[in-house]
C-alpha cells in the first residue's frame, strides 16, 4: 500500500497519492460490514446473553450478600450472648470470693482451736504421765508430741486388752451356762410326728392345733407347754420343726408346709415329769389324728404302746435315782 519514495516527485502528488491509498483502505474496511449483516445479529445475541448472565450474577451476589448479612446478625447475637455470660460470671465471682474468704476464716479458726486443744491435751497427759510415773525412763530430748503419742498408743492397747478380756469372760460364762444345762439334762424323751401327705403339714393348721393344746411360741422359736399355765412354771415339753434349725417363724408359719414336728421332753424338767410326759403323748396323738400323721420314737421306729410304756419306765427309774441322790445329800 505504501508507494516507493521518489525524491524527484513533487510533494503534493505524494500527499494526494497517500489520501487515495487511505480512502481505498477505509473503503475496504467498510465493505465487509455492509456486506455481512448476520454478524450484527450475532453480536446482539451475544450482548443479550451477556446482559442475562450479568443479571443472574447480580441476583446471586444479592443472595450471597443477604446470607452474609444473616451470618453477621447471628455472629452479633452470639457476641451479645457471650458478653452477657461474661457479665453474669463477673457478677457471680464476687460472692464466691466472699464465700472463699469465709471458709478461710473458718479453717483458720478450726486450726487455732485444734492447736489449743492439742496443747491442753498434751499438758493433761503430761501431768498424767508424771503422776503415774510412766515418764521416769524418758530419754533426754524427747519431744512432748512423742510423749503424748506414746500415751495414746498405750491407752489404745489397754482398751483393746480390756475388750478382749471382756469377750473372753462373756464366752466363758456362756460356755459354763451351756455346760450347766447339758449337765442338768440327763435324758431326753422324743416323739416324732411325720406327715403322711407328701405336701406335709400346713403351717396355719399346725399352729392353730398346737395353741389349742395349750402350747405357746417362745424361746428359740419353738412351741412350749408350761406346767402352771400358758407362760408360767417349768417347761413340761417342747415342739420343734422338722428342719435344720428346728424353729418356727411366726411371720411365715401361715404360708408354709413342713414334713413333720418333733416333741421332746428333758429329764429333769417339770415337778411332775410323768404327767408332763402323758400330756406330750396326748398332744402328739392329737396332731397325728387331726393333721394326718404317723408317730415315731427317737430311733424313727413306729411308736407302739410298748415304746410308750418303756418311756414311762425310764421316767420312773430317773425319779428313783434322783430321790436316792437327794437322800444322800446330792442334787
Amino acid at each position: 500500500l505504501v508507494a516507493a519514495f521518489d525524491p524527484t516527485r513533487p510533494v503534493h502528488e505524494v500527499v494526494e497519492s497517500h489520501k487515495m491509498v487511505q480512502s481505498d483502505m477505509f473503503a475496504d474496511m467498510e465493505a465487509p460490514v455492509e456486506a455481512e449483516p448476520d454478524m450484527v445479529d450475532d453480536w446482539q445475541e451475544y450482548a443479550a446473553i451477556e446482559e442475562a448472565s450479568a443479571e443472574e450474577i447480580t441476583e446471586d451476589l444479592v443472595e450471597e450478600i443477604a446470607e452474609l448479612e444473616d451470618v453477621a446478625e447471628i455472629e452479633a447475637l452470639e457476641e451479645q450472648e457471650v458478653e452477657a455470660e461474661l457479665e453474669m460470671a463477673a457478677e457471680i465471682e464476687e460472692p464466691i470470693e466472699l464465700e472463699t474468704e469465709t471458709e478461710i476464716d473458718m479453717v483458720d479458726a478450726a486450726a487455732e482451736f485444734d492447736s489449743e486443744w492439742q496443747a491442753a491435751s498434751a499438758k493433761a497427759d503430761d501431768i498424767l504421765l508424771t503422776d503415774t510415773g510412766l515418764d521416769d525412763d524418758e530419754p533426754q530430748g524427747q519431744s512432748p508430741f512423742a510423749k503424748v503419742t506414746s500415751f495414746f498408743a498405750g491407752r489404745k492397747m489397754l482398751e483393746m486388752r480390756r475388750k478382749q478380756e471382756q469377750d473372753a469372760q462373756a464366752l466363758e460364762e456362756l460356755t459354763q451356762a451351756e455346760d450347766s444345762v447339758v449337765a442338768n439334762v440327763e435324758q431326753v424323751l422324743t416323739i416324732i410326728v411325720a406327715a403322711k401327705d407328701t405336701q406335709g403339714f400346713y403351717g396355719h393348721n399346725l399352729k392353730t392345733l398346737a395353741e389349742a393344746c395349750g402350747m405357746v411360741h417362745g424361746s428359740m422359736g419353738l412351741f412350749h407347754r408350761y406346767e402352771d399355765g400358758l407362760t408360767e412354771g417349768s417347761t413340761q415339753f417342747s415342739m420343734a420343726n422338722m428342719t435344720e434349725s428346728g424353729a418356727f417363724d411366726m411371720d411365715t408359719i401361715d404360708n408354709i408346709h413342713t414334713a413333720g414336728v418333733v416333741f421332746f421332753m428333758t429329764l429333769p424338767s417339770a415337778n411332775d415329769s410323768m404327767r408332763g410326759f402323758d400330756y406330750m403323748v396326748e398332744t402328739a396323738q392329737c396332731l397325728a389324728n387331726n393333721l394326718g400323721g404317723e408317730l415315731y420314737d427317737e430311733s424313727r421306729s413306729v411308736l407302739r404302746a410298748q415304746t410308750v410304756e418303756h418311756y414311762r419306765q425310764r421316767i420312773r427309774e430317773f425319779e428313783r435315782q434322783r430321790l436316792a441322790r437327794r437322800a444322800q445329800g446330792g442334787i
